[in-house]
């Protein structure tokens, strides 16, 4: 009870604070230019064509417009805004930008059903991304891997048994990934000193284990 309540505390003294900082009269610089992205947004619109509307100035360069407006960062190269949000607006258009946040909402909502846990994960990303840049190359990646193995079934969250991942793959690929079961037995026999074993992993070992065990 004590450790919730000081959790509690600490979060909604959390809140307070960026809410004071969002909507305080007396902003600093580093809030007023992180909510000059969004409030600009339609300068942005007003100076580009129909092409970069739609489709963006390209992957890390949603700074370009802003460059043009204020004379900022004119010294740099390409640079993006300190916004997942605008960042992926302006980078890659009203286009990119329906089709990346409509494939995070889909992982939410279908992780959600599956397992709060998703919620959990993906509803900071969320947020963060309102006021900073964190989808990086390896986030994106997660956020993949994660939607793919809920297409095929599986639950990132939930220890495995004995049995292996049956893998949605092409039949052409198999082979290949039969040979890493096999590679990765050898390996698991040379290290206990036994006999070749079934499986690559034990009973209760988490998914990313067993991955890490079958691409090794």
């Amino acid at each position: 009870g004590a450790v919730f309540f000081g959790l509690f505390n600490t979060v909604l003294d959390k809140v307070i604070y960026l809410f004071m900082r969002l909507f305080s009269p007396n902003k600093d610089a580093s809030t007023e230019a992180h909510l000059a992205y969004y409030t600009d947004y339609f300068r942005v619109l007003k100076g580009s064509n129909i092409f970069q509307i739609i489709f963006g100035y390209g992957s890390g360069c949603s700074g370009y417009p802003y460059t043009v407006m204020y004379n900022r960062y004119t010294m740099h190269g390409n640079w993006s805004v300190e916004s997942d949000i605008m960042s992926i607006l302006v980078g890659r258009g009203i286009a990119g930008f329906a089709a990346f946040y409509g494939f995070l909402t889909r992982l939410a909502i279908k992780g959600g059903k599956k397992d709060f846990r998703y919620l959990a994960l993906m509803l900071p990303i969320l947020l963060q991304g309102f006021g900073y840049n964190i989808q990086w190359d390896y986030v994106i990646l997660l956020e993949i891997i994660l939607l793919g193995l809920l297409n095929a079934d599986i639950n990132f969250f939930e220890p495995v048994g004995t049995e292996a991942v049956k893998l949605k793959a092409p039949k052409w690929s198999q082979k290949y990934i039969d040979a890493a079961k096999c590679r990765c037995n050898e390996a698991v026999s040379a290290a206990l000193n036994t006999k070749p074993v079934k499986t690559c992993v034990k009973k209760g070992e988490m998914l990313w284990e067993k991955l890490l065990c079958l691409f090794q």
